[in-house]
């Protein structure tokens, strides 16, 4: 009888160990997730502290708005018009980048 009890302790604590552990899985399905939830044509990307985003993909366009921290964002998934590419923020809006400080996840 001693056995059953002794068994049953160790399952459950297979058990706890077991889901505890997925965690990290959780968070990696999450961050396909996020990537998946990209529109066709984009990839989600971390752009730089410090970066301009612009009305149109060239950096005399006027500027609407500043990323003061790394973001995650939409960005397609090349460079247009000379060197930027175009983001969607979390937020929703859109606008473009300097492609150099894009970083696909």
């Amino acid at each position: 009888m001693r056995w059953i009890g002794v068994f049953a302790l160790v399952s459950a604590f297979a058990c706890a160990s077991t889901s505890s552990s997925s965690s990290p899985g959780g968070a990696s399905a999450a961050q396909r997730s996020d990537a998946q939830s990209c529109p066709s044509g984009q990839v989600a990307a971390v752009i730089e502290r410090d970066t301009d985003v612009y009305a149109s993909p060239d950096s005399t366009s006027p500027v609407i708005g500043s990323l003061n921290s790394r973001a995650k964002v939409c960005a397609d998934a090349s460079a247009s018009g000379y060197g930027f590419r175009r983001v969607k923020l979390a937020n929703g809006r859109e606008g473009f980048v300097d492609d150099t400080k894009v970083s696909p996840m």
